[in-house]
Parts: structure tokens; C-alpha cells; sequence
């Protein structure tokens, strides 16, 4: 590493965004990292760091006291780091990302996370951590906008008290969906709630029931939420009727996983097909609750994972009363006739294309939709 060494007296005043991932425990990195620092002072800094000492030579306290933003990614932190954050004073730090893959075990660990947590409470507006498990008892977070945590059950905790200024909640499952009994004081300001559920889950009869009880317990919790995120790999046929029965008057729902016609319509296609066959109308065709039963909903929005079904632009979205906008990835089993014919109402329709979709289709949407956005 002697090549990479920064020998020119160079001072970089104009640097205020600064990101370094080093999943190499050689040393020498950390010191080139070093001195890059001692040569600017980054208002945002984003850390993956590999080597457990390095925080305790990277952030330092002058360099904390300018943060505004810092996202700090580690594979674990030593008992020295520990004790160096513990001690760290941040006076204008307004968003916090901090995941460890090393939990804090060690009582003087812990002491230490709780003082970090307790000095950066009165500035943050934006947390995102694995480790709110951790958290102190009575810490108050006054300034807190959106946090964004992991397989946390606690969720009582999360009271107007300690969370007067809380709007957003994003929970990351990456375990079991466990529910333990709390007496829950309703937090009537969150409005935005997401739920991230990871891993290739099969369905089964704990899977259902869990997040059922999930989502009854999250809308005790959390009464006024007017905006649902829903994230699985895999839907199943009660996913939606699930999230009706607890958020029925959603104004905005985002739904990203593999989902097919059934589960969004409530109808089998076998059926769909008898049935109109018959002469029957869509609508009165017998289903279960879903998509078509959210009356309150102005904006759908579609992830990257759900891959679009023309029936469901044929028989679901239109029928959604309340509908203004639209978000999804196009693929190549749509059509722009189709999407004329289901969405020519609607306000604002914003189209995702993939790297390999045909420069054509981008082309004729944007000369049919004036009021499509395309990216």
C-alpha cells in the first residue's frame, strides 16, 4: 500500500460527501482512508468497514461534530470502538444508518450503545438498525421522522412519548413473524408503515396466522396509517384480505413479490374465463376480497419483483374507484392497447423499463400517455 499513500500537503475543502468500503482486515486501507480524513470534513459519510478497531481511528470527534448524514455498515465492533462511540458528540447529525453483524453482548458493550443511542436522539430525523432490540428503556427520540428496523417485537415501544414527531415505520422480517402480547398505546401520528418480510417463505398455516396477527396488532398500534408498504417473495391467496381487514381505507398501497392473478383478483382464472364465457359480468363473478375492494385508494404502486398479469390490468385495476396513479415495471406480456384501454383515466401513470425492454414500447407509450412518466 506504500503506493496509495497521500504525501502532497492536499486539503480537500470542497469534499462533503465521502464513501469507503473496506472488507479487507489489512490496516493499510484503514490508513488510507485516514488520511483522506484528515484532509476534508464530510458533512455525509458512509462506512462498510471489515476491521472491528477502525471506527475508533476513522470518527473522529471533530469529524462528528460536522456530520449531517452517516451510514455505518460493519461486520463487528470491538470493545474499543464500543467504547469510543459511547463517548462521541454529534451536534448537527440529522439521519443515522448503523448495522453490525455483531450484536452487543458485553454489559459495558451495551452501556456503551445505549450512550451513543442517548447522544444521537435529540438530533436524528431518519434511524435505520439491526440493533433496536437494544435500545434504552426511556430513550426519547423528539425529532424522529422515519425509522427503519429489524425482527423487532417491541413494538409497544413505540409510543407518542418517546416518538412525538414519528411519521414513517419500515419492519424488516428476516425471521419468524412472532407476536408477543404487549398493552400497546396507539401512536396516532405514524402514517406510513412498511413491512419487509425476507427469505423464500413457504406458506403454511404459522405463516398465515403470524402475519395475521401481525397486521391486527400493527393497526392497534398504528390506527391512522393511510400508506402501506408489503413486501414478500411469495403471495399468497389471503395476503391481501388480510391486509383489507386491518388498513380497508388505504390511500396509498405498495406491493412488491411474486404475485400471481388469483391472488390480487380473488378469482381463479379458470373461473374468471367460465364464467365470462357464460355472459357473467366481471363484477359478478364470486371471489374473495382484494385489489377492487380498497375503495379509498388513489395511488398502487408496483415493485421491480411483481411481474405484471394483463388480467390484472383487465379486470382488477379498473376497478379500483377511487384510483388516480399508477406505478409498475412494464414486460413483454403488455401491451400499449391494453394499458390505453385500463389506465386512459387515470391522472398519472409511471412506467419502469428494464435495461433489455425494446426501445419500441418505451416509444409508443410515451407517444399514447401524455401524462406517463418513463424511466
Amino acid at each position: 500500500m506504500e503506493k496509495y499513500k497521500i504525501n502532497e500537503p492536499v486539503e480537500l475543502t470542497c469534499l462533503k460527501r465521502l464513501k469507503f468500503e473496506d472488507l479487507c482486515s489489512s490496516c493499510a486501507h484503514i490508513q488510507f482512508l485516514e488520511g483522506i480524513l484528515n484532509r476534508c470534513t464530510p458533512e455525509c459519510l458512509d462506512l462498510w468497514l471489515y476491521n472491528t478497531d477502525a471506527l475508533a481511528y476513522l470518527l473522529t470527534q471533530d469529524k462528528a461534530e460536522n456530520l449531517k448524514k452517516l451510514k455505518l455498515t460493519v461486520s463487528g465492533i470491538s470493545r474499543e470502538s464500543w467504547k469510543h462511540l459511547g463517548n462521541l458528540r454529534f451536534l448537527r447529525l440529522s439521519s443515522l444508518f448503523f448495522c453490525s453483524n455483531d450484536s452487543a453482548h458485553e454489559p459495558d458493550d451495551l452501556q456503551h450503545w445505549h450512550l451513543f443511542c442517548q447522544n444521537v436522539s435529540p438530533l436524528l430525523e431518519e434511524f435505520v438498525t439491526n440493533l433496536s432490540n437494544l435500545f434504552p428503556p426511556n430513550l426519547i427520540f423528539p425529532n424522529l421522522k422515519s425509522i427503519r428496523i429489524v425482527n423487532f417485537i417491541a413494538w409497544s415501544y413505540f409510543t407518542p412519548d418517546r416518538f412525538p414527531s414519528l411519521v414513517e415505520i419500515t419492519f424488516d422480517f428476516d425471521g419468524p413473524l412472532t407476536i408477543k402480547a404487549q398493552n400497546e398505546v396507539p401512536h396516532r401520528g405514524v402514517s406510513s408503515l412498511s413491512i419487509l418480510i425476507k427469505g423464500d417463505r413457504e406458506e403454511s398455516y404459522s405463516l398465515r396466522e403470524g402475519l395475521m396477527n401481525l397486521l391486527a396488532y400493527l393497526k392497534r398500534q398504528f390506527p391512522e396509517v393511510s400508506s402501506l408498504t408489503f413486501s414478500i417473495r411469495r403471495f399468497w391467496r389471503t395476503i391481501l384480505p388480510d391486509i383489507f381487514e386491518s388498513f380497508s381505507k388505504l390511500i396509498t398501497l405498495t406491493l412488491d413479490g411474486n404475485c400471481d392473478f388469483s391472488c390480487m383478483s380473488g378469482m381463479k382464472e379458470s373461473v374468471v374465463n367460465e364464467n365470462l364465457e357464460k355472459g357473467l359480468p366481471i363484477e359478478r363473478i364470486p371471489r374473495r376480497k382484494s385489489i377492487t375492494d380498497f375503495v379509498e385508494l388513489e395511488t398502487i404502486k408496483f415493485g421491480r419483483e411483481f411481474v405484471m398479469d394483463p388480467l390484472m390490468l383487465r379486470y382488477c385495476l379498473p376497478r379500483v374507484p377511487k384510483l388516480r396513479q399508477i406505478y409498475l415495471y412494464w414486460n413483454g406480456s403488455l401491451s400499449t392497447p391494453l394499458l390505453w384501454d385500463s389506465f386512459s383515466h387515470l391522472e398519472s401513470i409511471f412506467i419502469f423499463f428494464h435495461a433489455d425492454d425494446k426501445q419500441v414500447a418505451m416509444t409508443q407509450v410515451a407517444e399514447t400517455f401524455p401524462n406517463a412518466f418513463i424511466e
